[in-house]
């Protein structure tokens, strides 16, 4: 009994350390990491402009330490969005190829007129996705890549899903509300409803937070603005 305690152990201990082996490949180096897409920092970039069918469809600015749409509306963007299409300029690059002529280009759904990006002064062409590993191919110039696809559905992306719904900015402080049929103000600390409800200073502080953070659930331009 005792001898078969053993072998199970050092059995077990075998099995141990071929697991301890295999996980630390010992005599491999670690695969090498694929090199960014740009050397642009995107902490540098200053404007963004997103084009379809060779025709800009939005424009974004730098303001300060957020970002704003500036056509085909003046809004602040979705300071999120911005970033995560900013991580194309350093996303990794898993194939690098020329593109001489249009066959190429046609060959990686080049040729044709796609969605673009340009950050500042360089432009970032999308293609045909790679459906075996889930990337795309893009060009910059004439030079083909090939890339995770994490940043097409920005490029294709209507203006409104950029725009920031929330209606009033972080910092704005509400002293006084006017709505249909009632209005609110702010005396000394506590809020007064016009006329009395009967609502108390719980309630009316909640109602006034609820408009604080409120968003709007969508954005659209108005329709005088439509026909421009």
């Amino acid at each position: 009994m005792r001898s078969r305690w053993l072998i199970n152990l050092g059995l077990a201990i075998l099995v141990a350390g071929l697991v301890l082996l295999a996980w630390r490949k010992p005599g491999l180096e670690p695969a090498p990491q694929h090199p960014a897409l740009t050397d642009i920092d995107p902490a540098q970039v200053q404007a963004i402009t997103i084009a379809s069918n060779g025709e800009e469809r939005l424009h974004l600015v730098r303001d300060g330490a957020t970002w704003r749409l500036d056509r085909p509306v003046t809004l602040k963007a979705l300071g999120y969005r911005v970033d995560s299409l900013l991580e194309l300029l350093s996303t990794e690059r898993f194939a690098t190829f020329p593109l001489p002529d249009e066959a190429t280009l046609a060959k990686y759904g080049l040729a044709d007129t796609r969605p673009e990006v340009t950050f500042d002064d360089l432009t970032v062409r999308f293609g045909d996705q790679n459906p075996v590993a889930i990337r795309r191919y893009v060009a910059i110039g004439d030079q083909g890549y090939l890339v995770d696809d994490h940043f097409h559905h920005h490029a294709t992306a209507p203006w409104h899903d950029w725009a920031d719904r929330r209606l009033l900015p972080e910092d704005a402080v509400i002293t006084a509300l006017q709505l249909p049929g009632f209005s609110l103000l702010a005396e000394q600390g506590t809020w007064e409803i016009t006329p009395d409800n009967g609502a108390g200073a719980d309630a009316l502080n909640r109602f006034v937070d609820s408009w604080k953070y409120a968003y709007a659930m969508a954005v659209a331009l108005r329709s005088e603005e439509r026909r421009v």
